[in-house]
């Protein structure tokens, strides 16, 4: 949504080209890929046996002063509540957790 809202980009049916371009915060990413759920467990099924899929994990500092190591909420994420961001963390995270066994 970051990344959409940067570049003003608001098809969804472009997100995933959206996220491959803007990963990291910045454009020239060398390698993003984007799955679904059932994408991850069907990548993974000749191996493992998945146990659980979660996301996790939104990106929420003025990237400008990340990059100096300066940690400084977005202006976009002050005043929301810890509460909110780790429900919209669940629905929307960036990173993808697996618990998975060997087959």
């Amino acid at each position: 949504m970051w990344a959409m809202h940067e570049q003003n980009r608001w098809k969804v049916s472009e997100a995933d080209d959206v996220i491959r371009e803007y990963a990291e915060a910045q454009s020239g990413c060398p390698v993003a890929f984007t799955y679904t759920f059932e994408e991850v467990k069907q990548l993974l099924s000749p191996w493992y046996e998945v146990n659980t899929i979660e996301k996790d994990h939104i990106f929420r500092w003025d990237v400008e002063k990340y990059i100096k190591k300066e940690y400084e909420l977005d202006d976009t994420w002050k005043g929301v509540s810890d509460d909110v961001v780790k429900a919209w963390e669940k629905e929307l995270g960036w990173h993808t957790l697996i618990k998975a066994v060997r087959k």
